[in-house]
């Protein structure tokens, strides 16, 4: 049977606010509910996660969705993305001078550091809605409030594994989206991709959640090795 995918551009939070208005026009069309893929990138990437975590927590609640319910998912979605850009997250990521110090003196990044400004601004009250492992929620609550990860917002039926939405889709009218985000990696200039099943790119290969450690980090290790190495 034929799948509705949805793909959400990047270019920030303008290219966020245009898809905003992408979701509230399908969830108009009671369209939004059948989209079974959900490929962002960027811009995209920031919406799109915002949307999958308010759906997952109203799909676990509620199973089967109105067109209603998607339309209070969208305008929960542009709260949250309003909230965020009011907040002028970049700006705040030099407000913190013990922040900044410590990307001048140790390893930590300025791109960790603005994930942990999304994390907290953005990803917190979705995160905190869900029901989490108890590992993930003490985490979430105390540490990094919008930190969880991305295998957890699959919905993953009882006695299933996270594939298991695959059969939850298949029976539901209300589908929940499999987000894959997209991005570049700096090591290889290839598209690296990231779901809650899989993540890789066309020269590591693409690797299940549960092969990371013993599967995809070698084998990055490997390919960071000089040529020399080799010889």
């Amino acid at each position: 049977p034929e799948k509705l995918g949805l793909a959400l551009s990047g270019g920030g939070f303008r290219a966020s606010l245009f898809h905003l208005g992408v979701l509230r026009r399908m969830a108009e069309l009671d369209i939004l509910r059948d989209v079974e893929v959900l490929s962002t990138v960027s811009g995209g990437s920031i919406v799109g996660a915002l949307y999958v975590l308010f759906l997952k927590k109203q799909i676990d609640t509620r199973g089967n969705l109105t067109r209603t319910h998607y339309l209070d998912i969208v305008d929960q979605v542009q709260t949250t993305m309003i909230k965020g850009i009011q907040l002028n997250l970049r700006l705040r990521l030099f407000m913190n001078p013990l922040g900044l110090l410590r990307v001048l003196l140790t390893e930590h990044t300025l791109g960790r550091r603005m994930s942990r400004l999304y994390e907290r601004y953005l990803y917190g009250e979705p995160v905190r809605l869900l029901d989490l492992d108890p590992t993930y929620a003490r985490r979430a609550k105390w540490w990094r409030p919008g930190y969880i990860p991305l295998r957890a917002v699959w919905f993953a039926p009882e006695g299933h594994d996270v594939k298991g939405i695959y059969q939850y889709n298949a029976g539901n009218s209300s589908k929940l989206p499999n987000l894959v985000l997209n991005a570049t990696s700096l090591n290889s200039g290839q598209s690296f991709r990231f779901s809650a099943a899989e993540i890789g790119d066309s020269r590591l290969g693409l690797f299940r959640w549960d092969e990371i450690e013993t599967e995809l980090n070698p084998r990055k290790r490997l390919l960071e090795l000089p040529d020399s190495t080799f010889d």
